[in-house]
C-alpha cells in the first residue's frame, strides 16, 4: 500500500491518495471499504481517493471527479452544470497530482 497526501492550497484541504492491491489493509488501517478497483470518501475530515495499481486511467479520474465533488459538498459550493470551470480546473490538478504519484510508484 501506498499513500501520498495531497495538499491543495486554494482550498485548504487535503486529498489522502492510496494505492493498493489490498482491500482488507486498506479496511484495517483506515476503516474504509472501497469496491476492487476505485472508491472516495470523505472520512474523518479527509477525502480519500483509493485505487488499485492496475486500475485504469478512467478509474483514478473517476475517483478524482468524487473527490472534487466531496470538496465541493463539504465547502457548500455548487457545481453549475456547463460552466464550472472552477470544478474544471480542480478536477484535472487534482488527477495529475494522483497520475504523477501513481507513475512514480509503478512497479
Amino acid at each position: 500500500m501506498k499513500k501520498k497526501v495531497i495538499y491543495n492550497e486554494v482550498y485548504d484541504t487535503e486529498f489522502i491518495f492510496i494505492i493498493s492491491k489490498s482491500r482488507d489493509k486498506v479496511f484495517q488501517k483506515y476503516g474504509i471499504e472501497w469496491n476492487e478497483w476505485g472508491g472516495c470518501c470523505d472520512f474523518h475530515e479527509k477525502i480519500f481517493i483509493i485505487v488499485h495499481p492496475d486500475a485504469g486511467l478512467d478509474v483514478l479520474v473517476h475517483e478524482c471527479d468524487h473527490a472534487v465533488s466531496e470538496l465541493w459538498k463539504i465547502l457548500g459550493i455548487e457545481k453549475i452544470k456547463g460552466v464550472d470551470e472552477c470544478y474544471s480546473y480542480m478536477l484535472g490538478w487534482l488527477f495529475n497530482e494522483c497520475k504523477k504519484f501513481r507513475k512514480q510508484n509503478k512497479k
